[in-house]
C-alpha cells in the first residue's frame, strides 16, 4: 500500500518581500579594508596586554572577520589569517602595538621576561639566516652546483646508491585510526614513564 503525504503549498513571496530581503543582505555585507582590520586589532589587543591576558587565533579571527573561523573553508581561513598576520607585523614594525606570538597565543608585550622571550626567538632566526649565508658561501666555494648538473640519472651509480622506499597502498580509515590510537598509547606510556 502506498501512502500519500500532502504538504501545504508555500505561499509565493511578493516582490516587495524579496526586495526587502535583498536590502537586508546588502546591509549585512561589509568591506574589510586594511584600516578597518587595523582598528579592530588595536581595539581587541587593548584588552590583551601581557602574557596573562593572551588571546587565541580563533578569537582574533572572530573579532576581525566577524565569523567563526570554523564556518569557512580552509582556503578562506588561510587567506584572512595571512592578511591579519601581515597587519600584526606592520603594527609591530611601526611601533604602534608590539604584538607577539608565544605557544600559539598572541598578546602585547608588557614585561621584560616577555621581551626576553621575543629576543630569543629573533636570535634563533638570525642564527639560522647566518648559517644559511655560510652554506651559500660553501656551496659556491666548493662548486657544489656541479653536482646538480650530474644529478639527472644517479641510478646507475654504485657509489651513490640510495635505497628507494616502496610506495605503500593507501590505508583505510580504520587502519589510520588504529595507527593513531597506537601512537597515542605509546606517547602516553612514554609520558607516564617520564621519557621524552
Amino acid at each position: 500500500m502506498t501512502k500519500v503525504i500532502l504538504k501545504p503549498q508555500k505561499e509565493k513571496k511578493s516582490e516587495k518581500e524579496q526586495e526587502q530581503k535583498k536590502q537586508k543582505q546588502k546591509q549585512e555585507s561589509f568591506t574589510l579594508t586594511k584600516s578597518v582590520i587595523r582598528n579592530k586589532l588595536l581595539n581587541h589587543f587593548s584588552n590583551h596586554i601581557g602574557k596573562e591576558n593572551k588571546t587565541s587565533v580563533q578569537e582574533i579571527f572572530q573579532v576581525v572577520v566577524g565569523i567563526n573561523p570554523h564556518q569557512v573553508d580552509s582556503f578562506m581561513r588561510f587567506y584572512w589569517w595571512n592578511f591579519i598576520e601581515r597587519i600584526i607585523r606592520e603594527l609591530r614594525k611601526l611601533d604602534r602595538c608590539f604584538i607577539i606570538k608565544q605557544q600559539g597565543n598572541y598578546y602585547v608585550l608588557k614585561e621584560q621576561g616577555e621581551a626576553d622571550y621575543y629576543k630569543k626567538v629573533c636570535d634563533k632566526a638570525i642564527k639560522g639566516m647566518e648559517n644559511a649565508q655560510t652554506r651559500a658561501d660553501e656551496w659556491v666555494e666548493n662548486e657544489k652546483w656541479r653536482d646538480v648538473e650530474n644529478y639527472e640519472d644517479d641510478s646507475d651509480d654504485e657509489d651513490k646508491e640510495i635505497e628507494e622506499e616502496e610506495v605503500e597502498q593507501p590505508k583505510t580509515t580504520t587502519e589510520r585510526i588504529n595507527e593513531n590510537i597506537n601512537q597515542s598509547k605509546n606517547r602516553i606510556i612514554k609520558v607516564w614513564k617520564g621519557e621524552k
